[in-house]
């Protein structure tokens, strides 16, 4: 009769056990909330305003950081993002960024995106545009409704003086939906929810090559589609096109077989570029002071125009250009002038 009680609490202990392993909802990570994927590329659909349809591609992932880009009707974006145990943050943000390069290494802000613990009522304070705001997890099973399924979501609240800005999170999906709403037009809400999620998908953008045109005395320019994915950097592009000109032309290439690009560095806040070559650049230019000069104006207008800026400082291994004919002082840059030139046209 003993043994048969003690047989029967066992087997209720491991009954009730199974049945609160079961009935125990799973948990998840900030990581999963948020989670880093290569060739990511996601789409928004967009309500109440123009501009809160968007779209998102990763350019670089390392560690615990994520470089993305972000396109909407108006413009393009890029957001660095960093996570550590307790939070997810954006560390970095550029409006107007439409050149593909790597802001991985920079800081120009500090929002905590998401913050543990993942419960309801915790709360921290962010700072944007030099106001300051409180930001909170006000649900953790919120269900947003997609073209995609039913999410079960954390929701995070942002609180400014004059409005609202609700984040919805799904595990392993990341940003499915914001809702801003302007407490003096109630009405009026402005939503972005995602429709779809793509993997393995490469950035498509365009490459434009100013080339040497030197009966002209003048450049051309030539567009050529590349497609990037998530960590390849734009130099394998310019070296590959930089080093040819188009078939049956009279244009000249810009770059010796050798020359290789070393360090792509965009200065924002003095738009400028910093463009690092080999020395094979010079070494191999054999061009005279009319070519040389070519050279140095297809390089600023091409990546000028990447990169939108107006100014491109040219290095050779590090330190300032100079050759037997053109010496540029330390910081001096070369203007861009890319407005300047027109589009050849192959015949």
């Amino acid at each position: 009769m003993l043994k048969r009680l003690i047989l029967m609490g066992i087997l209720s202990t491991l009954v009730l056990s199974a049945c609160t392993s079961q009935n125990q909802p799973k948990t998840y990570t900030l990581e999963e909330y948020f989670p880093f994927q290569e060739n990511r590329h996601q789409i928004f659909a967009g309500e109440g305003n123009e501009y809160a349809a968007f779209e998102t591609y990763v350019d670089y992932i390392d560690g615990n950081k994520m470089q993305e880009r972000k396109i909407n009707g108006g413009t393009i974006s890029i957001s660095v993002y960093s996570r550590d145990l307790d939070t997810i943050s954006r560390v970095f943000f550029e409006g107007e960024s439409y050149g593909r390069w790597s802001a991985m290494n920079q800081t120009n802000r500090e929002e905590i995106l998401l913050k543990s613990p993942l419960k309801v009522g915790t709360t921290w304070k962010v700072q944007q545009d030099q106001v300051e705001a409180e930001r909170a997890i006000t649900s953790v099973d919120y269900e947003v409704h997609t073209a995609m399924g039913v999410w079960k979501c954390i929701e995070v609240t942002t609180r400014f003086e004059h409005s609202t800005l609700k984040e919805y999170y799904a595990p392993t999906v990341g940003l499915v939906q914001q809702v801003f709403t302007n407490s003096q037009e109630p009405s009026s809400e402005i939503r972005s929810i995602l429709v779809k999620t793509e993997k393995e998908v490469k950035y498509p953008t365009m490459i434009r090559v100013y080339y040497p045109e030197f009966e002209l005395n003048s450049l051309l320019y030539t567009e050529i589609p590349v497609l990037l994915s998530t960590n390849q950097e734009m130099a394998e592009s310019w070296m590959q096109e930089m080093k040819k000109a188009p078939q049956g032309s009279s244009l000249l290439p810009i770059f010796s077989e050798n020359t290789r690009i070393l360090h792509i560095q965009r200065v924002s806040a003095e738009n400028r570029l910093v463009l690092n070559l080999s020395k094979e650049f010079v070494s191999e230019m054999n061009a005279g002071t009319t070519l040389e000069a070519l050279l140095l104006k297809s390089i600023a207008a091409t990546f000028g125009y990447h990169y939108q800026v107006s100014w491109v400082e040219l290095q050779i291994d590090g330190n300032p250009y100079a050759s037997g004919h053109v010496e540029l002082e330390p910081g001096q840059a070369l203007p861009s002038e890319w407005q300047d030139y027109k589009p050849y046209l192959d015949k």
